[in-house]
């Protein structure tokens, strides 16, 4: 269906219940499934400064499995409990990558 846009401080009416974009105060944006008011099921939720969180949430945590992208290059995909990388999952950091690749080439060490 189509995406209804609510301007809200995290303060969803408990009736909404469906897919739904949320744009929050502080110029946050939540795009995916609403449940009894909040975020539940899977989402997008992407941060002013770029950093995309894609992935399940439950009670208006990050929570299950999803992937963080971060606007370096970095991104994390695995386990992630509360918002915070928990449990299994690949951390790519492609700076720290070239890194690594130019020391090994050059015969240095970390």
């Amino acid at each position: 269906g189509p995406t209804k846009e609510y301007q809200r401080n995290a303060e969803f009416f408990k009736v909404i219940t469906g897919r739904g974009k949320a744009v929050f105060k502080d110029g946050h944006v939540y795009d995916g499934d609403i449940k009894n008011g909040m975020l539940n099921g899977k989402g997008t939720f992407t941060w002013t400064d770029g950093t995309v969180f894609r992935g399940k949430f439950k009670n208006n945590e990050m929570t299950g499995e999803g992937k963080y992208e971060w606007t370096d290059g970095t991104t994390y995909q695995g386990q992630v409990k509360c918002g915070i990388r928990n449990g299994k999952g690949k951390y790519i950091n492609p700076n720290e990558y070239v890194r690594f690749a130019l020391l090994l080439l050059l015969g240095g060490s970390l």
